[in-house]
């Protein structure tokens, strides 16, 4: 079972090119853009990415260091209620 982690790409950064670097990390099990459709500059960047539990905080720590990465953190879990 993955782990979710929200990404927020820099406004500047070459989205293309910084998620190819960023799918080279290992454990990163699937990335998927939140907003795929949208034209807006600013939602563009934000992706969801899905990560081996046992090493969370080493792929965690190894995003917040790639330049093109604004913000990156553990996205909380959310239960359905019915």
């Amino acid at each position: 079972m993955s782990v979710s982690v929200t990404l927020k790409l820099r406004k500047l950064a070459m989205e293309k090119i910084a998620m190819e670097r960023i799918g080279k990390i290992p454990n990163i099990d699937s990335i998927e853009c939140i907003f795929p459709n949208t034209t807006e500059p600013e939602l563009k960047g934000f992706y969801v990415l899905k990560v081996e539990p046992l090493v969370l905080k080493q792929t965690l720590d190894l995003l917040k260091q790639d330049p093109d990465v604004e913000y990156v953190y553990e996205s909380p879990e959310r239960k359905l209620r019915r």
